[in-house]
């Protein structure tokens, strides 16, 4: 559908200029459009100014691009007597399509007279006689803006079915015709407060159709003119008028030129609307006509009341040419209320950070920006801190991030008008511990700050880890009771001659021998800083963590680990657990020293550990709001966001 509207609406630009090119120097002059009377009481009782107004159902006999920017459904009627005798009649009626980018509208305009004395050629009444002019048109206009084009421009034609035709004699009968022929426009906002307005009435050229053929075989063309508009918003809403004001005063400027009548002038229109509310509107104008000595300025006031959807209108049109023939004009229209159109929700879209961050820092920089809403009216806040908004609708804050681990980020943008939250948007960040001697690219550095984010290592006192540092007996019993959640175990006495109560380790060398993760030697030693060969290390691992033995090893496990070698179980078995994934070349070495690196990528393997690390790193679950102090926070629903 929206394809085929951009198709239809490129027609009907093309249509447009091509008729805006050839249209001055080839009209010829013949037959009245009957809408030249007035089609409309509140045009009217603006001087006729009404090319760049582009509102209601007026609009199709002005400027059919005005269609563009009707949202709702628009009806309109118009009914006097001119001289007393001749019945005019103006119908109209505007559809918008549903998403509000278009409109079609259907126009009737009806002139007649009846009773006419008939006389022959002496000058005999001979009876009576009835003559009518009509014109149907079908319009369609288009907002190339909402359809992705350019911005404020909207385009629209009108199709014109014209009939004439009377009774009462063979010559007043074969007098009748009909014809087609053709309004274009364009309507543009340069501005919030302007509109310019452009219309070609009766655009066909004789050689191409716009013609009225009689029944005696004679054609005549159909008067054209072309009109332009400015349109001045002068007072009213802030965002759509030069002043600011809850009242409205609209002015207009209109210039008609005649094509190619060289006997008819062009004229000038001005029009001012003030509404002193949404119910009442006040209207003078200045209408000009040709007339055979020049122009005619006939001046126009008019008045109009709106209720409940009904606008009732009324205007006061005098001709200077007719001094007995002050005419009074009536519409009444159904103005409506506004479709629903499948407008934009607000909404709220985040530059910066992006959903599942992983980060070191102690804040984050969030910045985005509020849609399709009154920026002056929304107050924006992250985790209950206070976003100002700028004139785009773009704010920027500053949020800290106090604890390691899983924090969820929430934006509320709500209307102060209303009171309540209008739009959300929500990121979820993981913060990692870093250690200044593992930087980009170190081989452990996901195992190391994983480990350490979730409690099982520490790092030292001056920032570092020392990832390659060997491993110690009190450092692997610290890592043992750590990556099994232990229950620290602190007797106050001295478990080991050489661990005295104090040492760092104490307590968690008791709890490891307590569990019977490690053993003393038999001198009562522990020997805590003694260093950790690589196989003995596995070992422990493999055996606390309950790994599976194979009764015998078949085949060395690697190159340097033989099939007798006394922990080729416990190799065999981490390597079949995946706990020596680092390790990608055929040798162990396992004599080496274990090192802290080492130690804690095999201790990320293990069951405890691994369902720590990977319950941290899970972006489905287990996120909380960090919100200012006395403000409670709000857990993280994976299915509630997805939902959204």
């Amino acid at each position: 559908m929206r394809s085929l509207s951009l198709k239809l609406n490129k027609v009907i630009l093309a249509a447009i200029i091509f008729c805006l090119l050839i249209a001055a120097p080839v009209f010829a002059v013949g037959a009245i459009d009957p809408t030249y009377i007035g089609v409309g009481a509140r045009p009217l009782g603006m001087g006729k100014a009404y090319v760049a107004y582009g509102e209601g159902a007026e609009t199709i006999f002005f400027n059919p691009a005005g269609l563009g920017n009707v949202k709702t459904v628009k009806l309109t009627s118009m009914y006097t007597s001119l001289l007393s005798d001749v019945n005019y009649l103006v119908l109209g009626g505007i559809y918008p399509s549903p998403d509000g980018s278009s409109a079609f509208g259907i126009g009737l305009v009806s002139s007649g007279v009846s009773d006419i004395d008939l006389y022959d050629a002496g000058g005999n009444l001979t009876g009576n006689g009835s003559w009518n002019n009509n014109v149907l048109m079908l319009s369609y206009g288009t907002d190339f803006g909402a359809l992705g084009g350019i911005e404020g421009l909207r385009v629209g034609g009108a199709l014109k079915y014209y009939s004439s035709g009377g009774s009462g004699s063979p010559s007043v009968e074969a007098g009748a015709g009909s014809g087609f022929d053709l309004d274009v426009g364009v309507l543009f906002n340069p501005t919030s407060w302007a509109t310019v307005g452009i219309a070609v009435q009766n655009a066909l050229p004789f050689s191409a159709g716009g013609v009225i053929t009689r029944d005696t075989g004679i054609q005549e063309g159909i008067s054209s003119s072309t009109k332009a508009g400015l349109r001045l918003n002068v007072l009213g809403d802030k965002d759509k008028a030069i002043s600011e004001s809850n009242q409205e005063l609209n002015i207009e400027f209109d210039f008609d030129y005649p094509n190619l009548q060289k006997d008819v002038s062009s004229t000038y229109h001005v029009g001012a609307e003030y509404w002193l509310s949404p119910a009442l509107a006040l209207r003078v104008g200045m209408d000009q006509d040709p007339s055979p000595t020049g122009t005619i300025s006939n001046p126009t006031a008019g008045i109009g009341v709106r209720m409940a959807g009904i606008a009732f209108d009324y205007a006061y049109h005098p001709y200077a040419d007719v001094a007995d023939d002050a005419t009074h004009f009536f519409s009444l229209s159904y103005v409506g209320e506004e479709i629903k159109t499948a407008s934009e929700p607000i909404s709220v879209a985040i530059k910066n950070p992006a959903d599942k961050m992983v980060t070191h820092l102690e804040e984050v920089e969030v910045t985005g920006k509020v849609l399709n809403a009154d920026y002056k009216q929304t107050d924006v806040a992250v985790n209950g801190v206070s976003a100002p908004l700028d004139e785009e609708g773009n704010f920027t804050v500053t949020l800290p991030i106090e604890k390691l681990g899983k924090k969820l980020i929430v934006i509320e943008a709500k209307d102060l008008r209303k009171d309540e939250v209008v739009a959300t948007a929500e990121r979820r960040i993981i913060r990692l511990t870093s250690y200044m001697d593992v930087g980009e690219g170190y081989w452990a550095k996901s195992p190391i700050e994983q480990t350490g984010t979730v409690g099982l290592i520490q790092g030292y006192p001056d920032g570092t880890f020392k990832p390659e540092r060997a491993l110690t007996r009190a450092e692997l019993a610290t890592l043992l009771v750590r990556a099994n959640g232990l229950e620290i175990v602190d007797s106050g006495t001295k478990i080991f001659t050489d661990v005295p109560t104090d040492h760092w380790a104490s307590a968690y060398v008791e709890t490891a021998l307590k569990a019977g993760y490690v053993l003393g030697y038999p001198d009562g030693t522990f020997k805590p800083d003694r260093k950790i060969s690589k196989a003995e290390g596995i070992a422990v691992l493999a055996r606390v963590d309950g790994l599976p033995l194979e009764a015998e090893v078949a085949i060395k496990p690697f190159d340097d680990v033989s099939e007798k070698h006394w922990a080729a179980q416990y190799i065999l078995a981490a390597k079949n657990s995946g706990m020596l994934e680092y390790i990608t070349f055929s040798r162990l070495g396992p004599k080496d020293s274990l090192s802290r690196a080492e130690a804690v990528t095999m201790l990320s393997k293990t069951k405890f550990a691994g369902a720590k690390i990977k319950e941290l790193m899970s972006w489905v679950t287990g996120f909380e709001q960090e919100t200012k102090k006395g403000t409670t926070s709000v857990p993280y629903c994976y299915r509630e966001l997805a939902a959204r």
